[in-house]
């Protein structure tokens, strides 16, 4: 993965390609796209290409590309787990998703979380999982995307004050019919407070 392109290593006399034809892409599309996203996020458009023009992916497939990426947050809190926004914020995206706080900012006006997905992407859904001890503290959240870190748009709102939960089952999706394209992608509480959530997970496909 790291050194050879995916048609190098899927060429159909390889061994691993006279593997797989013994399973149905279904059986093994998904641990490819995971070990390409934690291994050699670099290739995984390439990997992509390769696997929508032979047919192992279709244009409505997504998968959560932000995991284990690097993040950052607005800032840190008594709470928080590193004194570096950087560092906090790698709980909101590593994969797990237990009902606690992955990350918590100082209280500010709009604190905000973000995650660097490294490729643009295709964002087809955003789903937050709340700290479920807290979860009535972040209701109201914004979901802004760039692709430069420097110009941000505003894509979707959530302003109906509704507590949702994560872990039981009850997280939050930002669906996106029409899909933003971007690279960086930030969830932001809107109006004066402090933001902790337990994960954050961002699917789509890199373009």
């Amino acid at each position: 993965m790291d050194f050879d392109d995916p048609a190098d290593i899927f060429d159909q006399n390889s061994e691993l390609s006279k593997q797989l034809q013994y399973y149905l892409p279904s059986e093994y599309v998904k641990g490819l796209f995971d070990g390409f996203n934690r291994k050699t996020r670099s290739r995984l458009p390439e990997f992509v290409r390769f696997a929508l023009a032979n047919g192992w992916l279709d244009t409505a497939s997504f998968f959560n590309i932000s995991i284990g990426c690097s993040s950052d947050q607005s800032s840190v809190s008594a709470y928080s787990r590193s004194t570096q926004t950087f560092e906090d914020a790698r709980g909101g995206n590593n994969g797990n998703i237990g009902g606690g706080y992955g990350f918590w900012t100082a209280e500010e006006l709009d604190p905000y979380w973000q995650v660097d997905l490294e490729n643009i992407c295709r964002i087809e859904r955003v789903t937050i999982h709340n700290f479920l001890g807290a979860r009535d503290q972040c209701t109201n959240l914004a979901i802004l995307i760039s692709s430069d870190q420097t110009n941000w748009s505003l894509v979707a709102t959530k302003l109906d004050n509704a507590p949702f939960g994560g872990a039981d089952g009850t997280p939050y999706h930002f669906d996106f019919p029409m899909p933003p394209r971007a690279r960086y992608c930030r969830i932001q509480l809107v109006g004066h407070g402090a933001l902790h959530l337990d994960e954050i997970e961002v699917f789509g496909l890199p373009d």
